[in-house]
């Protein structure tokens, strides 16, 4: 009988191991604010980061606590029943900041220039919920480079064509 009861109570023990808690998809987000681009990669309860990618010199990295894991599934919750154009961009804005989410397993981005509407009023909160929590970290060096910061093509200002710098160079400027 005290085995039976010891099994009993142990299996109960056991069972009421409490349950980690990590964020229930991986997702990218990058923003830029006075011309400086960084590319946070959620990652369970890690978050990677890089500058400027893909010109990443370093990959840095920080832990995410269960509060700010749980508020970040609450939004990610809300996000997967919301239906969002892939972009939001401010007609005529020349210079601001901008930030997109890329959500890796739905294969959805969502791209946010100077906007500002009820329609991505939940895009902008969480953003600044991520800018807020990034702000309190301390980042260490992570020591694996490999890591994919997702598309940021977005970011970048494209070549001008070889036609337009050839015409460049060979007018007369007089």
């Amino acid at each position: 009988m005290r085995v039976f009861v010891g099994v009993i109570v142990l299996l109960l023990f056991v069972s009421c191991k409490e349950k980690k808690i990590v964020l229930q998809e991986d997702f990218i987000f990058t923003s830029t604010d006075w011309g400086q681009m960084k590319s946070l990669k959620f990652v369970n309860d890690t978050v990677f980061i890089a500058y400027n990618y893909p010109q990443k010199l370093y990959v840095y990295y920080y832990l995410l606590n269960d509060n700010e894991k749980t508020k970040i599934n609450s939004y990610l919750d809300i996000l997967k029943v919301k239906d969002y154009n892939t972009e939001y961009i401010k007609d005529g804005l020349v210079c601001g900041s901008a930030y997109q989410f890329e959500f890796i397993e739905r294969n959805k981005k969502i791209f946010v220039y100077g906007a500002e509407s009820e329609e991505i009023q939940l895009l902008n909160s969480f953003s600044d919920y991520l800018y807020f929590v990034d702000k309190t970290k301390k980042e260490s060096v992570y020591w694996d480079l490999d890591i994919d910061f997702g598309n940021t093509d977005v970011f970048h200002e494209p070549e001008p064509p070889m036609e337009f710098i050839q015409d460049w160079d060979s007018e007369d400027i007089n």
